[in-house]
């Protein structure tokens, strides 16, 4: 029988914050789970997008252009074969759907109409994400390589929601509108409510 896998040793990261001399913490356990201490949710936000690009960035960006109907841009079969048509079909049939379903435009368009805290949130998480994007020693995860892909769009607050419109559509069937709902009865955090 093959050895149990190893845990990884604990780990704690300082994640300096842009604008300020602030910074968080981020305790990764043995299991590599990152557990975030700041003095805010701002910071802490930052320091969450941070995390996910290093763990994640890959399935986030493939989330992102599901819900932005770009699927054909990653994996678009260049032969010819029957095979290859079927799997260009579906792709160019989601893409088409997704544009006009339009989740990415409305995302987009309902960013500003937020409330300001809201606002502030998504753009901290947005601005942890390009920290890593933008490093100069960032480098593309192999996913990329294997799909021939050489680069990756800068995050924005509305990625935030089109890849939660992904999660809801893959997991649970609800819609951003009740998420948001319920996240806009929480206020400041304090004394949430869910419908």
């Amino acid at each position: 029988t093959p050895d149990p896998p190893q845990k990884a040793q604990e780990q704690v990261d300082r994640v300096p914050v842009p604008k300020g001399n602030r910074s968080a913490q981020v305790h990764r356990d043995t299991y590599g789970i990152p557990h975030i201490i700041a003095e805010d949710s701002l910071i802490a936000l930052y320091a969450l997008g941070r995390s996910s690009a290093k763990d994640r960035l890959f399935q986030m960006d493939i989330n992102r252009k599901w819900a932005e109907g770009r699927m054909s841009e990653i994996y678009w079969q260049p032969n010819d074969s029957d095979e290859a048509r079927a799997i260009n079909d579906k792709l160019i049939k989601h893409d088409k759907a997704m544009r006009i379903w339009g989740f990415s435009r409305r995302n987009d368009t309902l960013i500003p109409r937020l409330p300001i805290t809201y606002q502030r949130r998504l753009k901290a998480y947005a601005a942890g994400v390009n920290s890593v994007i933008e490093a100069e020693d960032f480098e593309l995860p192999p996913a990329y390589q294997e799909l021939d892909l050489t680069s990756i769009d800068p995050w924005t607050p509305g990625d935030a929601l089109d890849v939660w419109d992904r999660m809801s559509h893959m997991f649970s069937k609800i819609n951003l509108k009740t998420e948001i709902e319920n996240l806009l009865d929480c206020g400041d955090g304090d004394g949430c409510t869910v419908r």
